[in-house]
């Protein structure tokens, strides 16, 4: 995909239209050759799932083209954010890119849903796996593929998650600033975008199966999701507490202070200026406490939870079943 977009020159929503106008013209052809359709129209009503995986396999595959391209671009942006050394910080980002292209990790992630269609459709043959009929045509091999597609597309996505989430658990022990949480935004997009591409590809694999393996796979997308924003917390709130230990300790002794003074009736203006210190230090204590702890947009919480949420809904009204 990333190669077809260099050689279209389009962009990434005018090129997944025309190859998944490519991929269903040859499906109506091929229907038409095999004497699966009538008309047209049969064809459209007839073969949803076909129709969705025809245009969501360039569409997923073009997002994570376009995600590949812009993340050394998003996480250089992101550098100033972390109190870190360079060369960790540049370990990080490149072993993230690597992910996109690792194919051994792709193709271990993908195989075990390859074999399992294809063995699901020797066991149902001679009835093809996603129409009612008595024998398989060349359109029925055609739909196999295009799901054989799907299931490396699927694969693909899972792989890229599961190694990025397991490399972005470093952020963990990176101390963040402050005042840089707000840099963060364009990191926290890509992934509503990643996981956006999740649940299209959910809807897509699972239009066949039962709700309930929807709902599983809408949760994976929402642990998805979840696990990087935990990290970055974590890797806030230990900046956090790295400014205010120093500031806590420096409390507790001039409170220390405070009181001898009290008990020793020092004068009033040692303990006054005692006193406008601590009064300053609880001041920037709780300014600190009540920065932001998430890096995430609560507005970015609420696409992801309602687009998971929407892929269930569609799925039951168009099946019914649980």
């Amino acid at each position: 995909m990333e190669v077809l977009l260099d050689a279209i020159r389009l962009g990434l929503p005018w090129c997944a239209v025309v190859f998944g106008l490519c991929l269903y013209i040859l499906g109506v052809l091929l229907a038409w050759l095999s004497c699966s359709i009538v008309s047209i129209s049969d064809f459209f009503l007839g073969n949803k799932p076909f129709q969705f995986a025809a245009f969501g396999i360039p569409f997923v595959s073009g997002m994570v083209s376009y995600m590949a391209k812009k993340l050394p671009r998003i996480f250089e942006g992101a550098r100033n954010c972390f109190d870190v050394h360079d060369d960790a910080y540049s370990s990080l980002v490149s072993n993230v890119i690597r992910s996109f292209n690792n194919n051994k990790g792709i193709l271990a992630f993908s195989l075990p849903a390859v074999v399992s269609l294809f063995v699901h459709a020797l066991v149902s043959y001679p009835s093809p796996v996603f129409r009612q009929a008595s024998n398989y045509t060349m359109f029925d091999l055609y739909t196999l593929l295009i799901f054989e597609l799907v299931m490396v597309v699927m694969g693909t996505v899972c792989w890229i998650a599961v190694s990025v989430i397991y490399e972005l658990r470093k952020v963990q022990k990176m101390p963040i600033y402050l005042e840089k949480i707000a840099d963060l935004d364009p990191i926290m997009r890509i992934f509503l975008i990643y996981v956006a591409s999740w649940f299209f590809m959910v809807g897509l694999v699972y239009l066949a199966l039962p709700l309930l393996y929807t709902v599983v796979a809408v949760l994976i997308g929402y642990l998805g999701f979840m696990f990087p924003q935990i990290f970055l917390h974590r890797g806030i709130m230990l900046e956090k507490n790295k400014i205010l230990s120093p500031l806590k300790e420096k409390y507790q002794a001039l409170r220390r202070e405070f009181i001898e003074s009290l008990e020793s009736k020092k004068a009033d203006s040692k303990r006054t200026q005692i006193a406008i210190v601590l009064n300053s230090l609880v001041i920037v204590m709780n300014d600190i406490k009540n920065d932001r702890e998430w890096a995430i947009d609560y507005s970015y919480v609420v696409k992801v939870l309602s687009s998971g949420a929407l892929i269930v809904v569609i799925k039951y009204f168009l099946t019914g079943t649980v």
